[in-house]
């Protein structure tokens, strides 16, 4: 009776799916069980497959082969980031939210994104869909393939701010990721200032006529925006 003994390794990448594979072959070994190595992102699995027979085999030392495989993890990792509302409103509530996603093949390891807010963005409150983060830069830890994770930031925009928000955005991760293209991303906000002005008239209650009079006018902002040089012409009626 014959018996050939052959094993492989097909498109394995995690280790419990290795395990699942030694385990099962195993049982069909004799004296040569699979040996595998795991490094950072690279599995290194050594293979030994024999051939024997019932009959004599004046020839053994070539019944015997080994291989070995090199296994390696690649990521696709890109990151977008959303600012709202846009236009910002100076002095307002601003929130910005940062999504990654892993189109895998493999899970990203180790994910990591640092996020340069803007000078006149006043951080406040920070939080992750995993992670557990609250501060920047932030700590993601595993994104599996085909998934995707989050960070909000939320803050207070500057009152005195007149020009646009910009805003830089990255992610970075253990596993390799042959694309950094997508790795990165610049947000600019437009900043359009919101004001809500009152003028009010202080004026004598009584006149003497040809003789000049003094009126104030006053003007109130009642916006957290600053208004940039407002102007009350005043009329007079004779």
């Amino acid at each position: 009776m014959n018996r050939v003994t052959l094993s492989w390794l097909a498109g394995k990448t995690s280790r419990s799916e290795l395990d699942a594979h030694y385990r099962v072959d195993a049982a069909y070994y004799e004296n040569a069980l699979p040996e595998y190595m795991y490094y950072p992102g690279v599995w290194a699995d050594y293979n030994v497959a024999r051939v024997d027979s019932a009959n004599a085999d004046p020839a053994v030392a070539n019944n015997q082969t080994s291989f070995t495989t090199n296994v390696t993890s690649e990521a696709a990792l890109s990151i977008v980031k959303t600012a709202t509302p846009s236009p910002a409103i100076p002095g307002a509530t601003l929130t910005y939210q940062i999504v990654v996603t892993n189109s895998g093949p493999s899970d990203a390891l180790n994910v990591s994104v640092t996020d340069t807010v803007p000078v006149s963005f006043a951080l406040e409150n920070l939080y992750s869909s995993q992670g557990g983060c609250t501060e920047l830069p932030c700590a993601l830890g595993t994104v599996p393939a085909g998934t995707a994770a989050s960070v909000t930031a939320i803050g207070t925009v500057s009152a005195s701010i007149t020009t646009t928000l910009t805003n830089v955005a990255s992610v970075t991760s253990d596993t390799p990721d042959l694309d950094l293209s997508d790795n990165t991303v610049t947000v600019t906000t437009p900043v359009s200032p919101l004001v809500d002005l009152l003028l009010t008239l202080q004026t004598p209650t009584m006149g003497v006529a040809g003789q000049s009079i003094w009126v104030t006018a006053i003007i109130t902002n009642s916006a957290a925006a600053s208004a940039a040089k407002p102007i009350a012409p005043l009329r007079t009626r004779e």
